[in-house]
């Protein structure tokens, strides 16, 4: 779990790197480059939900999300999200704020 953020960031550039320069010369190739950056994206995704807390901007409560919540809560730049309050029960501009 410690280095899934930096695995997933290599996977993705890796992903990527064949997606641009080989994918399109053998269709294998680019299948076995998106499957990489799908991979390299979901275990960005899992890593950033378990290490991060969310801070509402209105009411200041700290609070968790789901995979769920982390993949559709929309961004608002970095490390800002517009997610659901549990606390003030609407949607709110939240700060990402990482665990240690």
């Amino acid at each position: 779990m410690k280095y899934m953020g930096k695995i997933g960031g290599v996977l993705i550039t890796i992903g990527t790197i064949m997606t641009m320069l080989v994918g399109f010369i053998n269709p294998y190739l680019l299948f076995v480059a998106m499957i990489i950056l799908f991979i390299g994206i979901g275990m960005i995704m899992f890593w950033s939900t378990a290490n991060f807390k969310w801070k509402c901007t209105k009411c200041d409560n700290e609070f968790k999300i789901s995979l769920k919540q982390n993949v559709l809560g929309l961004n608002m730049g970095v490390n800002d999200k517009m997610l659901y309050c549990p606390y003030c029960k609407e949607k709110q501009e939240c700060k990402g704020i990482k665990l240690k």
